[in-house]
């Protein structure tokens, strides 16, 4: 992929000023998505995709395909595009154990985009695995357990929360509902610029 293919939206404004790209077009024709990328229906029109070369977290991308648009999300090296360290609550993760690729924005282990729901989706980065990612023989076999952090986004890639500790389920909630408010503040925001 050239660098120059790469679209990559990190506003409202952004998108509504994007024409339908080339880069959308190529993905979708069947020869591309079928023969270079896995893809994962994400329900709401959003798909995850990721290219087949790769046995791990790199290229990941979010594509809309009622706005006809590609997101990139991690990119060939394994890097984080969509975020940089001010979009991590590190003061919310420092209890958690091995957080070292928050602060390289690493992508190295699972990394999981949950169903859209409503225009928002909770997204998964994985830190460190538990023991069980290691091979069958128990190569590199610990007592560690799984470290995990999340956010969540809108179907335009918009970041609406700070990565952080989300494991329990009443921390999900509470942060959906300001995920939905400032989603509605986008929203509010690019109609008033219209007018």
């Amino acid at each position: 992929m050239k660098k120059e293919d790469v679209t990559l939206h990190k506003t409202m404004e952004d998108v509504f000023c994007s024409p339908r790209t080339e880069r959308y077009v190529r993905m979708m024709e069947s020869s591309v998505k079928c023969t270079e990328y896995l893809t994962y229906p994400l329900s709401e029109g959003m798909l995850l995709m990721y290219h087949k070369k790769w046995n791990d977290n790199r290229e990941r991308l979010l594509v809309n395909t009622q706005r006809q648009l590609v997101y990139d999300l991690v990119d060939a090296e394994g890097r984080f595009t969509l975020i940089n360290k001010e979009d991590i609550d590190f003061e919310g993760i420092c209890h958690l154990a091995n957080i070292r690729n928050a602060y390289l924005l690493k992508v190295e282990h699972e990394f999981e985009i949950i169903q859209f729901t409503d225009g928002l989706a909770l997204v998964k980065w994985q830190l460190f695995p538990d023991s069980h990612w290691y091979d069958d023989q128990g190569m590199g076999v610990t007592g560690n357990t799984e470290t995990s952090i999340y956010a969540y986004i809108d179907c335009f890639a918009n970041l609406l929360t700070k990565f952080t500790d989300m494991h329990l389920d009443d921390q999900k909630k509470r942060y959906r509902k300001q995920a939905n408010q400032r989603r509605h503040f986008y929203d509010y925001k690019k109609m008033t610029e219209r007018g």
